[in-house]
């Protein structure tokens, strides 16, 4: 989905786009923004990384570090919990290699 774009680019957004991103309460958390849905719509995760110990939480936008790589991990585990363990080792591996 394709939200906030500049005056310019406004005619890419997606049609009730922002209305999804407040369902997803992701409309203050920044861009890029992830979440993951079931097939019926109900919101599975966010890109928001609960606050946990020393992590501050917050939205991971796109996974560079290592403990953002590890939630958006866990974001596809959720959203997708039958992918083979190739399939996820590929992925790891190309979030790494950033």
């Amino acid at each position: 989905m394709i939200v906030k774009e500049t005056p310019k680019n406004k005619e890419l957004e997606t049609p009730g786009g922002d209305k999804w991103l407040k369902t997803m309460k992701g409309d203050s958390a920044g861009l890029p923004f992830y979440g993951f849905l079931d097939k019926n719509g109900k919101v599975l995760i966010t890109s928001i990384r609960p606050a946990k110990g020393e992590n501050k939480g917050g939205n991971i936008g796109h996974p560079m570090k290592d403990e953002e790589i590890a939630y958006f991990m866990k974001m596809v585990k959720k959203a997708a919990p039958r992918l083979s363990s190739r399939d996820e080792a590929t992925l790891l591996k190309k979030l790494k290699s950033q």
